[in-house]
């Protein structure tokens, strides 16, 4: 949605919504002196949205860009408060205390009913780890690597998505212990070359894709140029079943993973339905899941074997 207000001066006003994906299409090819942008935290794929169609219309006329936000855990827009070089990036912190208009017993009034998470996010905007995260900030980061295993792969876990806005192709490969060895994350690419970048992965190491939805077609293709193949079918108990695996891996460190994904795990949320009592899990508005799911189908098949034929996964599932 979009509405423009021109003053008498010749000056314009123009307000666009951060929902959805009409950015692109309503901002690209303009130019603008001032960006304001309020609630960033909480605006869909953040990081594209930035730099595909918001930080451009500022180049012409060098423009500057303000951002206001709450935080939201700890996802890009707190990235963001970390470039604060004084140069190109200044960053300034106030909580609700700082508010003039705002009365301190009614702050204090809600604290007491928040908790300690929420009110820290909501009144004093400071980013911490998301309450309702799959697993804590402590556990992501004692188990975070920057340098992946060297040992043989035993398995690969395949995510899969070919939208050029949209979501990752994420292929996460781990050894007998754990750890990752192997991590592709790419975008953009339509599904023949995706295709084609499983069938070159060894032909000997398990792979289990997720063939729900887009993945189908490119899974009935791998079965024909490729072998020791699993697909996937996700609906809610599957990705139940895949994502409490992962939750007791984790937090049992016997997953190793790389910075990207502890990122993606920290914005990964299990959701109570209070009307069904059903869980859901899904990651939090603006960031990404891919990662997630690629470590959880290579941990939960890993697991599976370790635990039920002594971990030779090929004689098991392969062929």
């Amino acid at each position: 949605m979009r509405f423009n207000h021109i003053f008498f001066n010749g000056g314009e006003i123009r307000f666009f919504s951060g929902e959805g994906d009409s950015l692109d299409g309503n901002m690209r090819g303009l130019s603008f002196d001032l960006i304001i942008i309020d609630e960033t935290a909480f605006i869909p794929n953040l990081q594209e949205k930035l730099e595909g169609a918001i930080t451009p219309t500022l180049t012409d006329r060098d423009g500057s860009m303000l951002m206001i936000s709450t935080p939201l855990g700890k996802n890009y827009w707190f990235e963001i408060c970390q470039l604060n070089d004084g140069v190109l990036y200044q960053h300034f912190h106030f909580s609700s205390y700082s508010n003039p208009h705002l009365k301190v017993s009614v702050i204090e009034r809600f604290k007491a009913q928040l908790s300690t998470a929420q009110f820290n996010q909501e009144y004093l905007a400071i980013a911490g780890e998301n309450a309702s995260a799959i697993v804590d900030a402590d556990t992501i980061e004692r188990n975070t690597i920057t340098t992946l295993s060297t040992a043989p792969t035993v398995i690969y876990g395949i995510d899969l998505a070919f939208s050029a806005q949209g979501d990752y192709t994420s292929i996460t490969g781990l050894d007998k212990e754990g750890v990752m060895t192997y991590h592709k994350h790419i975008k953009g690419y339509d599904s023949n070359v995706v295709t084609g970048i499983i069938a070159e992965l060894p032909k000997n190491i398990l792979k289990v894709i997720d063939k729900s939805g887009v993945g189908e077609g490119t899974f009935n293709s791998l079965l024909l140029i490729s072998d020791n193949i699993i697909g996937v079918q996700f609906d809610m108990k599957t990705k139940l079943n895949l994502i409490t695996a992962l939750r007791v891996a984790i937090n049992t460190d016997k997953l190793k993973f790389n910075e990207i994904t502890g990122k993606e795990l920290s914005t990964y949320c299990a959701k109570l339905n209070p009307k069904t009592s059903n869980i859901s899990f899904n990651a939090l508005s603006g960031c990404f899941d891919d990662c997630v799911i690629s470590l959880s189908l290579a941990n939960f098949y890993l697991q599976e074997g370790i635990n039920t034929v002594g971990g030779d996964m090929l004689n098991a599932y392969g062929w």
